[in-house]
């Protein structure tokens, strides 16, 4: 049986993936209302997923700022620059150059620096 720490960490561990998926989600449906600006009807859709998506995040987005520092959280979450050009090379086919490995690869190391801190938990927990 999961003691109550490792489940507290596992349900973080999700809210912090199931945050940067919906970030990402996000950013999708926004690349796909620009491209069908002339279409209303697929524009809408996008257009509701979209704040579906920034709806959900910002609960997530909650949660966390509840539980640890903001100089914590928003570093993690910027490995949404690692998912997004995946994402832009899957589904727009956009180029993955050299000096965007470069960029990407400093912000992956600059968040793991971040994340074996151990000041990360906010003070005033209950």
């Amino acid at each position: 049986m999961m003691s109550n720490k490792k489940s507290n960490q596992l349900f973080y561990i999700f809210l912090f993936i199931l945050t940067m998926g919906l970030n990402i989600i996000g950013s999708v449906a926004g690349k796909y209302i620009g491209i069908n600006l002339g279409n209303i009807r697929l524009m809408v859709v996008w257009i509701f997923i979209l704040c579906l998506s920034l709806l959900s995040r910002t609960a997530t987005w909650a949660f966390l700022n509840k539980r640890f520092k903001l100089s914590f959280i928003y570093p993690i979450l910027s490995l949404n620059y690692l998912l997004s050009l995946i994402i832009g090379r899957i589904l727009f086919d956009e180029p993955i150059t050299p000096t965007r490995i470069l960029g990407t690869a400093i912000i992956v190391f600059g968040v793991f620096f971040i994340t074996i801190s151990k000041d990360r938990l906010e003070e005033y927990q209950v």
